[in-house]
């Protein structure tokens, strides 16, 4: 049992051991068929700007830029200097291409169960959730340029706001959730249940790039007791990410079919 919690869960526990390996969630997101960000193996490969993060549920704490091999080591170094990072952080990170763009975090509800209402994929039925877009001190430090804080250069989420997209970018929506949910088929059987989201940020030329997948509810996916427009319009009536669980434990039972869905 991983890590030795024993209480029954929705969903494939597994996945969150994947989620929280960057290597191997990159792989989960690579065999999705998603565009991810180009990463690299060292600070001397930098050839661009460059987005560092480090392991860990940090929030965003301390993660920061940089355009050059010089300029990592000088800003990893003003980090440790005064608490942003630890020391032992500071050894184990991964350095990212920065792109930039709109970010929106896509909801979503994968459901093996039979005669689901929503958007048909391998071995069950796809639905999505909603929209919401984070609120980090990153968003308002621009407005200080040029003499930005340091304590401002930070990507840790704030808040969470409800967002509706632009009806002709949902096909490409449901078609990086399918990806997602059918990779981790093939990779963590039996895949991904119930809620997940995906983190990605949208530019005009190049569509959607993924750069993180959540295998479970995130602080984004139900904030909103009354859900959000899209499950309202699949339903016909409020319906929230917990509600969305309660109503597919309700449809198990019924159905005798727990056992699906639970692990």
């Amino acid at each position: 049992m991983i890590g030795g919690f024993y209480v029954p869960v929705l969903g494939n526990r597994s996945t969150l051991e994947w989620e929280s390996d960057r290597a191997s969630q990159r792989k989960w997101l690579l065999a999705a068929g998603l565009r991810l960000p180009k990463e690299y193996t060292s600070p001397d490969e930098i050839d661009r700007k460059i987005f560092v993060k480090f392991r860990g549920a940090k929030g965003g704490k301390g993660f920061f830029t940089a355009s050059s091999k010089k300029e990592f080591y000088q800003r990893m170094k003003e980090r440790v200097q005064i608490g942003l990072v630890k020391a032992e952080d500071a050894e184990h990170f991964t350095i990212q291409e920065f792109l930039p763009g709109v970010r929106y975090y896509p909801h979503y509800f994968f459901s093996p169960l039979p005669n689901t209402v929503g958007y048909k994929v391998k071995n069950g039925t796809l639905i999505h959730m909603g929209f919401d877009k984070r609120i980090e001190p990153i968003d308002e430090a621009y407005r200080a340029l040029p003499d930005v804080p340091l304590e401002f250069m930070d990507y840790t989420i704030t808040g969470n706001q409800r967002v509706t997209l632009r009806e002709s970018l949902l096909p490409d929506i449901f078609k990086m959730g399918q990806g997602a949910v059918e990779a981790a088929q093939e990779l963590i059987p039996p895949g991904i249940i119930g809620p997940f989201a995906l983190e990605t940020f949208y530019h005009p030329n190049t569509g959607f790039t993924v750069f993180e997948i959540s295998g479970r509810i995130v602080a984004g996916t139900n904030p909103f007791g009354t859900g959000s427009e899209y499950s309202i319009w699949t339903y016909g009536k409020p319906v929230s990410t917990g509600r969305r669980i309660a109503m597919e434990i309700k449809s198990a039972i019924e159905t005798k079919a727990l056992d699906k869905i639970v692990s």
